[in-house]
Formats: C-alpha cells, sequence, structure tokens
C-alpha cells in the first residue's frame, strides 16, 4: 500500500531522552529547527510520555538516574516496539555499538563525537527506514491474503457457475406467474450477488480478468455523474475537475468506473453533514525523484492521476494501515462489506498503476488513482459458427454447450487441453472458434492457444476462467486482446463475448 505522507520534518515528533539538562537543552534547540522535540530527564517519565503520545523518533541516553545500559532501551521497546530508537551514551566502542543495535536499537552515536547535523540525518533515516519496513510488511500481508481470497473466489465461482446455470434452466421450463418460478429467480439474484461478492475477493487478489480497452478517463468520469449526484446526496457538493487533453488509459471501463463510485460512496459516508466532494483528472510524470516523495511503486514515465478529495472525518493512522484489507470496515454492521477499498487497491496493482492515500482525522481524505497512460491502440479478433469448448469442469461445460446449441451453434467438446489438440488434430484444426478454459490439466488454455494458431492463424479465441492461480496466466490474453469470459458467466455474457468475436471477424474479412 502507497500513502502519499511524504516525510516533513516539521511534523515529525522526536522525544529526546537526556538527563544532561544543558545538553538536553542544547540538543533540543537545534533539532527544533527540524523537528518537533519533547525531552525526558528520565527512564519512568519517558517511558509516560510513550505510553500517552504518539512519537516517530526516542533519541534515547543509556545513562540515566534510575536506569542504565542496555537495560534502559529494553524497556522503551517494550513501551514503544515500533518505534525506532537512536541511541546516544556516553559509553565507547565497537562492542556497546554492535550491542545495541542486535538488541533492536536503528542507530548508534557516542556523546563524545556527537555531531548534531549527522543526529538529524540518523532521524531521518530511522524515519525513512521504519516507513519501508512497514510498507513491505504490509504488502506481505496483503499478497498473502490476496492468495487466499483468490483461491477460495476461483473454486466458489465453479459452484456458482452450476448453482446459477441450472437454475437459469429449470426456470425456463416454468411459467412466469407461478410461485416457484419466483423462487427459482430469488435463488439466481442470490448467486449473482454472491458472484459479486467473489469478484471483489478476485479483483483483491489481483485474479480477476480484465477486459481492457483504450479508454478517455474524462469521458468514464462524465458518464457517471448523473448516477454519482443522487448516490452522494444533497447535502454533498460534487465538484468535477477534469484536464483537458488528457492522455487515454487502457483499462477494464467497468473497473474504473467502480473504482470511483466506491470512492465517492466512502467520502459520502465520511461527511454525514455535508461537505465537498472532488472528482480530479490530470497527467502527471512520475520520476525517480517523484516515487522516492510519495513513496511509489512505479515504472517512471506518464501516469493519469485520477483524484477523490472530499472533506470529511479523516482517517487514523491505524485505519490507513488496515483500509485495504478485505472485510474491514468502520461502518456499522449491515452498512458495509470492507470490500470497496480493498478491490481498488487490487484492480490497481492489476493494472499496473498505485493508490496513494493521504488523511488525518479532521481534515479529510485524498484518494490518488495512478494508471499508467496509453501508448498503443486496441485491436480486436473474430470468428464464426463452429466452436471447439475445452473445459475440465463437467457441470460448467455442459452449461456451455448448451447454452451455444440453443444459440444456433455447432459444438465440439473436449474435457481438458490435450483431449483439445487430439480432436482439433482429427478435424485438421478446422474450427472457426475456440472457447478455452485457462487452465486445464495436461495442457493450458494457453498451450491450446499456441499449437492452433499456429496450424490455423483463422482460428479466434474466447477464454474463460475463474482467476488466474499464478498472476500471470492471463496476461497472453489481454496483449492479444482475446475475450476473456469470468466465471460464474451468464448466458447473455458468454453469448456476447462468441458474438462480438465472429462480428469482429467477419468485418476483418471485409
Amino acid at each position: 500500500m502507497n500513502q502519499t505522507n511524504p516525510l516533513v520534518d516539521a511534523d515529525t515528533s522526536v522525544l529526546l531522552v537526556e538527563d544532561d539538562a544543558a545538553q538536553a537543552r542544547f540538543i533540543q534547540a537545534v533539532l527544533s529547527k527540524s523537528f518537533e522535540v519533547d525531552t525526558a530527564d528520565r527512564l519512568s517519565k519517558a517511558l509516560e510520555k510513550l505510553s500517552s503520545d504518539h512519537y516517530d523518533v526516542v533519541v534515547l541516553d543509556l545513562g540515566l538516574p534510575d536506569s542504565d545500559g542496555i537495560d534502559t532501551l529494553a524497556a522503551v521497546q517494550i513501551v514503544a516496539a515500533s518505534i525506532p530508537v537512536i541511541v546516544l551514551t556516553g559509553m565507547e566502542g565497537d562492542d556497546v555499538a554492535h550491542l545495541v543495535l542486535r538488541r533492536g536499537a536503528q542507530d548508534f552515536i557516542e556523546k563524545a563525537e556527537l555531531n548534531l547535523n549527522l543526529l538529524a540525518r540518523a532521524i531521518r533515516h530511522a524515519i525513512d527506514r521504519k516507513r519501508l519496513e512497514d510498507q513491505l510488511l504490509q504488502a506481505q500481508k496483503l499478497e498473502a491474503v490476496g492468495e487466499l481470497s483468490a483461491g477460495i473466489a476461483h473454486e466458489f465461482n465453479n459452484l456458482l457457475q452450476s448453482i446459477r446455470g441450472y437454475t437459469k434452466f429449470a426456470s425456463d421450463e416454468i411459467p412466469s406467474d407461478t410461485q416457484p418460478y419466483r423462487d427459482l429467480q430469488n435463488v439466481i439474484k442470490a448467486a449473482d450477488d454472491a458472484a459479486c461478492l467473489t469478484k471483489q475477493l478476485l479483483c483483491f487478489g489481483r485474479r480477476n480478468p480484465l477486459q481492457r480497452q483504450l479508454v478517455d478517463p474524462n469521458t468514464a468520469i462524465q458518464q457517471q455523474i448523473e448516477m454519482l449526484r443522487p448516490l452522494i446526496g444533497e447535502r454533498i457538493d460534487l465538484q468535477v475537475d477534469l484536464q483537458a487533453d488528457l492522455h487515454q488509459v487502457h483499462v477494464d471501463a467497468t473497473e474504473m468506473q467502480q473504482m470511483v463510485m466506491n470512492l465517492c460512496i466512502n467520502s459520502r459516508d465520511a461527511m454525514p453533514e455535508g461537505g465537498d466532494l472532488t472528482i480530479r483528472t490530470e497527467s502527471t510524470e512520475v520520476t525517480d525523484a517523484v516515487r522516492r516523495r510519495h513513496q511509489l511503486e512505479l515504472k517512471p514515465g506518464t501516469y493519469v492521476m485520477l483524484s477523490v478529495i472530499d472533506t470529511g472525518q479523516g482517517m487514523s493512522a491505524e485505519i490507513q494501515q488496515r483500509m485495504f484489507e478485505p472485510f474491514f470496515t468502520t461502518k456499522e454492521v449491515g452498512k458495509g462489506t470492507g470490500m470497496g477499498m480493498a478491490m481498488v487497491y487490487g484492480a490497481m496493482q492489476q493494472h499496473g498503476g498505485a493508490v496513494t492515500v493521504a488523511s488525518a482525522p479532521g481534515e479529510g481524505t485524498k484518494v490518488q488513482l495512478y494508471f499508467p497512460a496509453a501508448a498503443d491502440d486496441e485491436s480486436a479478433g473474430s470468428g464464426p459458427a463452429r466452436i471447439l469448448i475445452a473445459e475440465d469442469n463437467a457441470m460448467v461445460r455442459d452449461l456451455a454447450v448448451r447454452i451455444l446449441h440453443r444459440a444456433g451453434y455447432e459444438t465440439l467438446i473436449a474435457n481438458d487441453g490435450a483431449e483439445a489438440i487430439e480432436l482439433l488434430e482429427e478435424i485438421e484444426f478446422n474450427v472457426d472458434l475456440a472457447l478455452l478454459d485457462v487452465v486445464m490439466p495436461k495442457m493450458s488454455g494457453r498451450e491450446v492457444f499456441e499449437t492452433a494458431a499456429s496450424r490455423n492463424p483463422n482460428i479466434r479465441f474466447v477464454f474463460c476462467t475463474g482467476y488466474d492461480p499464478n498472476g500471470s496466466e492471463t496476461d497472453f490474453v489481454d496483449e492479444r486482446q482475446w475475450r476473456l469470459v469470468r466465471k460464474p458467466f451468464t448466458r447473455e455474457s458468454l453469448l456476447d463475448a462468441v458474438r462480438a468475436t465472429l462480428e469482429a471477424r467477419e468485418l476483418a474479412a471485409v
């Protein structure tokens, strides 16, 4: 998680623990030019301050009237385990330095060689290092949760596919004015709601298949405005500030609009008495200096920055540390799933961008989304009416066959990737379109695609998946701009993908 809280010295609080009053006054006077400095002359006072107030760094003298030696450092670390400590001591020798560093101090400065410029640099370094460590731990935690979430969602999607598909088939055989029909419609709605939740989990885990296309962010936002205004309510003044001649972005337009909606809903909930909400777009250059200043995990280059800014209640640092976790929410029970920001985080990671947050209690919140600027145009594929279906899940395969049969397509069926190639060889690769599950036993959808395309370049492809288990399995789909249908798919979404691919091929042949 990236947060736009760049290090500003005046906002950095330092607790100086030093019993020599004259030296403490001198150090405080010098450091106060750059930092907010508080002092304590005894360990007991320092521990009391650390228990009640927030500090970014502790500068600690090991020799105090009520404590001496390494026990002083240990006592501070017990009370303030997450705060970096710079040891300041009159003891000399490499053994002492090694000992305090081994016990967890960020740095070690001997009083005999005290240089206040060196101390100021050590304070800045300690804060930077602590923030980088926190970012790494947060990223590792979110990655682990994402892997677990995506795995569960993938398996659940196959179940939902069967539940929804067979319920739909059953409801089609029942008169619409009967109670059983209405009951089955409720089952379908529940399956759709569950599919939305698993889609958000897959997005957080960066396993959600994307339908990328060239998008003008300004146009996408303008299309949302009329829907957003009644959603946020009359008490909130919605302002839209869109930069003219904005770069296009290569994104899933639906995902982008969903992210904006999630952020606006969060802003609305943070302003129960009303306030200002601003949606802003601008092109920006991310240089190495910008990356370091804002702690962005992005490649240098041109980005479109989409900002959602509110004047609401703001968030504490503790909430910001958890805000991207799935199901974490500060809202009342029944008023939020806790998936909104998790979805934003996952979608931005999947788009190769980043999300930054700047907020403080009572000071509102600014969320900025960085999208890589598009460099090339979108292409498309095609295909007509003889379709090979390769899917290892029997129920999902049967549903696809029945949907395509009812739509008038001729279908050939394979239980896995290897069987798909055997079948294609028997018919000399004479099919117009292949519907392939991305992940299959024996041969993956990609392997089937590469073999089939090399034998018949006119074959077009539609891919189907619940998620990408390896994080890169669907990259080739996006690179070649093939259609990718998410599980659990509806009859309409499958047929739309097939028809669009067929129509695009026919247009390309003209």
